[in-house]
């Protein structure tokens, strides 16, 4: 399998919906299916995201337009 660079996204608690499309990857053979899948740094970050792992999808949510419990104190970054 080949992959593709994946661009750094941010989104700010309570904007509107925000999306990312991740690259196709590269099978080789070309008749290997890939699965599409992710991690969060923290659980709590899951009320933030959505994924679509279909093969021709590959689309994140990002959207939280009401909770700021994610942002802690100040601010808090999480890793997808």
């Amino acid at each position: 399998m080949t992959s593709k660079p994946l661009a750094n996204q941010e989104y700010t608690i309570t904007q509107a919906a925000q999306t990312y499309t991740i690259p196709v990857y590269d099978a080789n053979p070309a008749w290997c299916a890939i699965t599409y899948s992710y991690t969060i740094t923290s659980s709590a970050g899951n009320a933030v995201v959505t994924f679509d792992s279909g093969a021709l999808v590959r689309m994140f949510t990002f959207n939280n337009v009401v909770d700021l419990s994610l942002s802690g104190a100040s601010s808090k970054d999480y890793t997808i």
